[in-house]
């Protein structure tokens, strides 16, 4: 009994000891932050002991396998092993049970049904192949389990996963079935993804012989609009930017300003946000594809140029130094401090701009401890050798006071040269361009708050106005919002002005495009036309043009009908932004017959557009037309202002013009001799060499898939000759003449080397054709004539070596015979002077036996 007492006893005392020290120290730990620093904004406890969503989604086990999948992703060395196994974690974390491809019966019963109707066609149709099975999206089989809810980072990352074939082999069929998974839990990005395929028509499929990526069908409209609702409510720029687009011209929805600004304006806003941070927005290099371009080698990259700048400028070249420096000091891996000493070489030997770059570094504390005063000084010496850079440099120092008094008189007229100074530059370059559009930015927003001058809010934007034209992003998007606030009095059209300002901003921060130049440079055609359709759905005029030229000239995708409708549609929205060159390429759709029925009277009217836009291949066109009455009226007086209007408009394109017009020249000399021709032979000639017929299929049905890893050349080889067997070869094989619009084309470079090179094979060949002539007439004819120098060698070789041979047998026989062709030569003249003939110089028989008494006796000493 005393021991139970003195157990519990002890067993109470070590509680209440336990409860002591549990509060002490909570006393402790509570008191401990009273003695730190207190933070700038502190947050309150949480009023609940709940925790909140994102922490129990933070320690869910899906959370963890999504982490854990994604280090994997991430090892740069990382085995087959490690990738399966992350697709293994991912499948976990998204609840997928069962992910398969199912190929459905009706797909095989069709595949059969092709295979008997092609065994029983007739003879015409047995070179087509039967239309390819494509498995697409809707053949995949997919589970989820009932337990769990689907992670979306795992089902995004996934779709990673079968595009990219990071673990598993790539299919973009299992992508696209997962992508429409995403967007029906409500994903933006997906959603928006999901619309974009259905407005473009594009249809991910599996694996196949062809090794498409995509198949384009009938597009979806209805269910695209729906997609890009939702998507757009979410906050998804590209949504947005779609849907402003088809606002803003009427596709597929009401034409309403109004409804394109609200879209386009929260993704200006965010632009403008991202263009202010340190690095900036994306740069989007401006490619127009044609046949010049495509075939075109990249220059250098930024690295390259900087190793090449900073080689020059160690050995103390100033512009080099300063080049090194403007790339280390904006390039994608910025390097402040190397930039900041090759500004200071520079600077030293008296470069204003380096002086100009130095002062915003110091302002900024890049590479250098922040300092105004220093920076105050360099942007002073710059300003007093004249530098844009440096007026705008005082101009914003006085303006902000930083390093100086606030002096708004001062900062108005430095900001004013800034503005307005072009001495010393020639052509505008990109950092004087950029000076003034800062400068002209500057102006307006002192205007608008009234700094030093009277507020005037039309101020304000007549110098926002001159800052957009120049580049200037938050120019453009501060003048927009004063259009449709209707603060700058432009009355009905300062709608349709903001939104073209909104646009502008909102497609400088979206790297689509840029994405698909790289990827056409990396000769990767199939994603470098997805991403070109999907800049062009978002209204980027570039992505619009370069699409439908991949489409057209087989790039990316192999197709017929559904390529040409489909590169229409893109040229028409080009040509409506203002691309007149789209409408040469329209009125090359209706010459071809490229997705629509072949229409040469439409082809002259498009081609009549273009010429009013001075589109020299557009003018060429229509002399040709005009030339053999294709589409146009029979008038070769017309024909040929038009070839020499061409030529005017564009004179590289010399070359082709001097053909079309010898070519002219022949028909109008062949319609003045034909008539002394019989009936039969002139219509014969007429029709075969200065007549084109419309009748008959469209010359380029399906186009050829132009990829360097198919192999097709045979097959491209095979459609030009096909191309030549018809007189259209003259309307498009010179076509790469005008793609290029500057000087130095270097088609126009080929073609003249190629054409001097011809004309020197002919000319060796003609010479050697002579010689050979002349070789025969004298050993022959036996003619007395002065023989050539090379003549005597060349037989006197031939008679070293016959006199070699001959001497082993019967030595002194040999020396003593005379040589054949000396025998020959004086038979022949006997036979000349015997049947009368008369032959001038008759000392070439003379020079000819003492040229074949040399060989005789160099002979037989030998």
């Amino acid at each position: 009994m005393i021991t139970v007492v003195s157990r519990s006893w002890t067993v109470w005392a070590l509680l209440t000891l336990l409860a002591l020290l549990v509060a002490v120290g909570g006393t402790a730990v509570a008191a401990a932050p009273a003695d730190s620093a207190p933070p700038a904004a502190p947050t309150p406890p949480p009023t609940s002991p709940v925790p909140t969503e994102e922490a129990v989604a933070e320690l869910s086990l899906a959370e963890q396998q999504y982490r854990q999948a994604v280090a994997l992703r991430d090892l740069q060395d990382a085995t087959q092993k490690e990738l399966r196994h992350a697709v293994r974690l991912l499948y976990s974390a998204a609840g997928i049970q069962h992910l398969s491809m199912a190929r459905p019966q009706q797909a095989q019963q069709a595949q059969q049904a092709a295979a008997a109707d092609g065994a029983g066609a007739q003879q015409g149709d047995k070179g087509k192949a039967a239309a390819p099975e494509f498995l697409t999206a809707a053949s995949v089989r997919l589970e989820l389990r009932n337990d769990t809810v689907p992670h979306l980072g795992a089902l995004k990352e996934l779709i990673y996963v079968y595009r990219e074939g990071d673990g598993v082999p790539v299919n973009p069929a299992i992508a696209h079935r997962l992508l429409r998974l995403l967007a029906e839990l409500g994903h933006p990005e997906a959603q928006a993804d999901i619309g974009f395929h259905l407005a473009q028509g594009i249809e991910p499929v599996a694996p196949n012989s062809r090794d498409q990526l995509f198949r384009l069908v009938t597009p979806d409209i209805p269910a695209a609009l729906v997609h890009y609702t939702f998507a757009a409510q979410s906050g998804d720029p590209v949504a947005q930017m779609s849907l402003g687009y088809r606002h803003l011209h009427g596709i597929d929805v009401p034409r309403s300003c109004q409804t394109a600004a609200l879209y386009y304006a929260p993704v200006a806003e965010k632009v403008t946000q991202s263009a202010q941070l340190r690095d900036g927005l994306p740069e989007i290099e401006p490619v127009e594809l044609s046949h010049k371009t495509a075939h075109s080698r990249r220059g250098p990259s930024s690295e390259q140029e900087m190793l090449h700048y900073q080689w020059f400028a160690d050995f103390g070249n100033v512009e080099a130094a300063r080049e090194a420096a403007r790339l280390l000091a904006h390039g994608t891996a910025a390097d402040h401090e190397q930039a900041f000493k090759y500004l200071l070489q520079a600077a030293d030997a008296g470069d204003s701009d380096a002086m100009a770059h130095l002062g915003n570094m110091y302002a900024n504390g890049q590479g250098v401890a922040q300092d105004n005063a220093t920076a105050l000084i360099w942007f002073r010496s710059a300003a007093d050798m004249g530098n844009p850079a440096g007026y705008l440099g005082m101009g914003y120092m006085h303006m902000a006071g930083h390093g100086v008094a606030k002096d708004y008189s001062k900062a108005i007229n430095y900001l004013s040269a800034a503005a307005g100074q072009q001495g010393g530059y020639g052509r505008m370059s990109g950092r004087l361009r950029d000076v003034r559009a800062s400068a002209q930015f500057f102006l307006g927003q002192m205007h608008l708050k009234g700094w030093g001058t009277p507020a005037a809010v039309k101020q304000a934007a007549h110098h926002w106005e001159a800052a957009a034209k120049l580049g200037h992003l938050l120019a453009a998007y501060n003048l927009a919002m004063l259009l449709l606030g209707g603060q700058t009095g432009k009355g009905a059209g300062a709608c349709a002005a903001a939104v073209a300002l909104l646009k502008g901003v909102a497609e400088r921060g979206f790297p689509a495009q840029q994405e698909a130049n790289d990827d056409f440079q990396a000769g990767d055609y199939e994603w470098a036309l997805l991403n070109y359709l999907k800049a062009a759905e978002m209204g980027v005029e570039a992505g619009q043009s370069n699409a439908a030229w991949m489409l057209t000239e087989g790039y990316g995708y192999e197709g017929g009908a559904e390529a040409g409708r489909a590169a229409l549609a893109l040229y028409k929205r080009s040509a409506v932004q203002g691309n007149h060159g789209a409408l040469l390429r329209i009125g090359d759709s209706y010459w071809y017959g490229k997705g629509v029925r072949r229409d040469w009277r439409r082809a002259a009217q498009m081609y009549h557009e273009a010429g009013r836009h001075a589109s020299a291949q557009a003018l060429f066109n229509q002399g040709f037309m005009h030339q053999f009455g294709a589409g146009l009226d029979r008038d070769l007086h017309l024909a040929k202002r038009y070839y020499d209007d061409a030529l005017k408009r564009h004179p590289d394109a010399e070359l082709p013009v001097r053909l079309a017009l010898r070519y002219l020249r022949l028909q109008q000399w062949w319609e003045g001799v034909q008539h002394r021709l019989p009936a039969k032979w002139a219509a014969a000639v007429t029709a075969t060499l200065f007549t084109v017929s419309e009748r008959g299929p469209a010359m380029h049905g399906p186009t050829q898939h132009v990829s360097p890893a198919r192999g097709h050349a045979a097959a491209l080889w095979s459609a030009r000759l096909r191309r030549i067997v018809t007189f259209d070869f003259l309307f498009d094989s010179l076509d790469a003449f005008f793609d290029s619009r500057g000087s130095g084309d270097s088609n126009v470079d080929l073609t003249v080397a190629m054409t001097l090179l011809l004309v020197l094979a002919l000319v060796l060949w003609r010479r050697r054709t002579l010689r050979q002539n002349q070789a025969r007439q004298f050993v022959q004819a036996g003619v007395p004539a002065v023989v050539p120098q090379w003549l005597q060698e060349q037989q006197r070789q031939q008679q070293q070596q016959q006199a070699a041979a001959a001497a082993q047998p019967a030595a002194a026989a040999v020396a003593a015979a005379p040589p054949p062709l000396a025998q020959a030569g004086r038979a022949d003249a006997a036979a000349a002077s015997s049947s009368g003939s008369t032959a001038p110089g008759g000392s070439g028989g003379a020079e000819l036996q003492h040229a074949n008494g040399e060989g005789q006796g160099s002979g037989g000493a030998s």
